[in-house]
């Protein structure tokens, strides 16, 4: 049994970092727009971002490809979705797959939640979007080595390629 709890160890600080969230949101009254309706127009994220999908997707989708093409960027990022994208047929393993995916998904959520927003979109994007690409450059990072680096096979591994 302790074999399996040690496996969700791991878990113990995420959820420290929410419930400790969650308290200081409560303890000072704070509420956000993404869980609250009644401060998102009377719709939840979810139905904000399906809605204003249509107007918005395009300059939130630029403004990243902006942010990941800019000379000062961190390029990681970028690399890693591309690089991750050139090897996915080679790479199609459950330890290559599941981390590209991961950090494409981080992304298009991050994205969604921009399209979702209440508040000014130019404003948001600008305050908040280059924050979340730092959040996944480590993500960025492990994808861009197992992309470069060997590929495994089942008796370990291989050459790079």
């Amino acid at each position: 049994m302790l074999a399996l709890g040690g496996q969700w160890l791991w878990l113990a600080l995420p959820a420290a970092t929410v419930a400790a969230g969650a308290w200081f949101d409560a303890e000072y009254g704070l509420v956000t727009d993404l869980v609250d309706p009644s401060r998102g127009d009377g719709m939840g994220l979810v139905e904000r971002a399906l809605r204003w999908f249509p107007d918005r997707a395009g300059t939130v989708l630029a403004w990243y490809g902006e942010l990941l093409v800019d000379p000062g960027s961190r390029w990681l990022v970028l690399l890693g979705l591309v690089a991750g994208a050139a090897v996915l047929p080679q790479r199609a393993r459950k330890a290559f797959v599941v981390p590209w995916l991961l950090l494409v998904g981080a992304l298009a959520a991050y994205m969604l939640v921009f399209v979702g927003t209440t508040n000014p979109l130019p404003w948001h994007l600008a305050t908040a979007a280059p924050r979340t690409i730092l959040h996944v450059t480590p993500l960025a990072a492990l994808v861009l080595g197992l992309a470069l680096g060997p590929r495994p096979t089942a008796h370990g591994l291989s050459s790079p390629g």
